[in-house]
């Protein structure tokens, strides 16, 4: 039972009950979960494909589809992280996917929600879990982690770059990712895990073969 105040002594030292070690948020930046942000950036910086962005086919964003796209953002994402008030009376989103084509600013816009608001940006991506477990480090305990420390540091953004890597389409699983859709039970459950008034955003990126306009769309899920 903690004493008044909520802090408790810790190896000699006092601890705050909703503090996170250092020595965590020490091995999430040596794991690159934890991304440095530019804290200028603004959603009014991107300006979608075509111009200084192109993709493959030549197709460009239209003005109506970025202040279409960049508006339910501010809605969906900004707005509830960066108020209290209005993260209270807003709909609840745990998580929200950026779908669209490669190279069309997926992970741009979601660095620029985060800069937008002043949280922190984790990154939970397959490459970033992959790369922890060769250095053999528990991708379970990264995870955990992660959470654990977003959720503490609020408002938070937690990155989540391919996350059609997670839950593949039955029958296009590749060899390389199945240690991370091992992981997807533990992924699920910690989104899950996410209560309101946890000033906390899951943003994820698929880039899946349908999708061939070129400005990003957005699928919430409260």
């Amino acid at each position: 039972k903690l004493p008044p105040g909520g802090r408790k002594k810790v190896k000699g030292k006092v601890k705050g009950a909703n503090e996170v070690d250092e020595k965590v948020f020490n091995e999430l930046c040596c794991a690159k979960a934890l991304v440095p942000t530019d804290l200028r950036g603004r959603l009014e910086d991107y300006v979608g494909v075509g111009g200084l962005r192109r993709d493959a086919d030549g197709a460009r964003s239209t003005m109506l589809d970025i202040t279409r796209l960049k508006h339910r953002l501010a809605v969906s994402v900004v707005l509830p992280l960066t108020s209290n008030i209005i993260h209270k009376h807003a709909p609840h989103m745990k998580c929200v996917v950026l779908e669209g084509a490669r190279q069309s600013g997926k992970s741009f816009l979601a660095r620029l929600c985060a800069a937008e608001c002043g949280a922190a940006l984790f990154d939970l991506s397959p490459d970033v879990i992959q790369a922890a477990a060769a250095r053999g480090d528990s991708a379970k305990i990264l995870i955990k982690h992660v959470f654990t420390a977003a959720k503490l540091s609020t408002p938070s953004v937690i990155l989540i770059r391919d996350i059609d890597r997670f839950f593949p389409v039955k029958g296009k699983k590749l060899k390389s990712d199945e240690d991370v859709v091992k992981l997807r039970k533990d992924l699920a459950k910690e989104i899950k895990a996410l209560k309101p008034g946890t000033r906390c955003v899951v943003l994820c990126t698929s880039s899946t073969t349908t999708m061939t306009a070129a400005t990003p769309t957005t699928i919430t899920s409260p």
